[in-house]
């Protein structure tokens, strides 16, 4: 069944305060009970959790560790270019000195410089245990918006309806906590993709089948330039990178993307909002 994209955690005037473990924390227990064994076709309400900020923001985040192990975990913001002390009793992107266990808490507050770049990053634990921890969920995109960067940002980018595609990994991939992942579009609609590639494997290359024409905007939080770039194909390198595309598909039918992130995109009715240039 179809899943829309990654439910968002968005800042009120400039502050935002939640729980980032509730999903992490949630997400394993609820896998290791047998979600990536069985596949499920439903997921946890909260599978996924995307974290959105502004430039210039402060935020509040509140890491409870529910893992109901001896592991240990933490949270890291990665890509941000924030502190990573912890000073006047303030805790900022610390993987240092932060090791929580069971039952633990930890609030973090993040805050986002004026002149951060906007863009897609992402978040997860950061200790000795992380590739497991990542192989089994903990982690999720986190996204720097473009509201305070618009008149750098061409029209049609911005006006682009947007769609997050985290790919984690158990054994094999998973898309936003399924095998496989849905998205409907209309005919001639573009759709920006933000690709978090979260999976342990090193390296995966995303392939759309025919019929769609696919536009390289951003890699790793950075616009390319020029952008948008045409491309048969891009190229993820390494287990944290991420990439933002634009798809387009000109007629109705299912079209497959592959290789890393699984998903249909099924096309139908014309395009009537968003960017249907």
């Amino acid at each position: 069944s179809q899943r829309r994209t990654p439910p968002s955690l968005v800042s009120w005037r400039g502050r935002a305060a939640a729980d980032p473990a509730r999903h992490p924390s949630r997400l394993r227990s609820t896998r290791l009970g047998g979600w990536f064994t069985t596949r499920r076709a439903t997921p946890p309400p909260d599978a996924s959790v995307t974290i959105k900020m502004e430039r210039c923001g402060i935020y509040e985040l509140t890491l409870t560790h529910n893992l109901q192990n001896s592991e240990t975990t933490n949270l890291h913001t990665h890509g941000l270019h924030i502190s990573g002390d912890s000073a006047n009793g303030i805790v900022s992107d610390n993987v240092w000195d932060v090791s929580l266990t069971n039952g633990q808490s930890q609030l973090y507050t993040f805050k986002i410089p004026c002149d951060h770049t906007t863009g897609t990053y992402w978040y997860h634990s950061h200790t000795h245990d992380t590739a497991a921890q990542l192989g089994e969920g903990l982690s999720g995109a986190l996204i720097v918006t473009d509201s305070a960067n618009r008149e750098a940002i061409p029209q049609s980018i911005l006006d682009m309806r947007e769609y997050v595609v985290l790919a984690q990994q158990a054994g094999s991939y998973v898309t936003n906590g399924q095998v496989k992942d849905t998205v409907s579009m209309a005919v001639g609609e573009w759709v920006r993709f933000r690709v978090v590639h979260s999976a342990v494997r090193s390296a995966a290359e995303f392939t759309i089948s025919s019929g769609c024409e696919v536009k390289l905007l951003a890699k790793d939080g950075i616009y390319v330039s020029p952008a948008p770039r045409t491309v048969e194909s891009f190229f993820i390198g390494t287990m944290a990178s991420r990439a933002d595309v634009a798809v387009r598909c000109t007629s109705p039918g299912t079209f497959s993307v592959t290789g890393g992130a699984e998903l249909d995109l099924v096309v139908s009715g014309a395009c009537s909002s968003g960017y249907c240039g």
